[in-house]
């Protein structure tokens, strides 16, 4: 996604990132300014992304900049009991099930780690 494409979302009020990284800065979105400031500064024009769009020497090469998208960091949800007709069916569903989810709460306590 280019900053050019984050301008037209707001423009024609469509849902736009909450969190980018342009230039080596993580910027966030603030809905009451509708703008990117990086975090910790937000109403701080100095430290807006589109306030300063045009203090670039080339414009054009800045608004068809590509942003990385950054996505909030989402536990994996654990898979909920179920059952079948056949006895066997749901004793392996069951196992399995466990299996997985074990599995899922090792990949959540380590992400938890990585994010520290």
């Amino acid at each position: 996604m280019t900053i050019i494409d984050i301008l037209n979302n707001i423009a024609n009020k469509k849902e736009v990132p909450e969190k980018i990284k342009c230039e080596d800065k993580i910027y966030i979105y603030d809905h009451n300014y509708k703008d990117y400031y990086v975090k910790g500064y937000i109403g701080d024009i100095s430290y807006s992304l589109f306030e300063n769009l045009f203090n670039y020497e080339d414009t054009v090469d800045i608004l068809n900049k590509e942003v990385e998208i950054i996505e909030e960091d989402k536990e994996i949800e654990e898979i909920p009991l179920g059952y079948t007709q056949n006895k066997l069916q749901s004793e392996i569903y069951e196992y399995q099930r466990c299996v997985f989810n074990e599995l899922i709460q090792a990949v959540n306590k380590i992400n938890k780690q990585l994010n520290k």
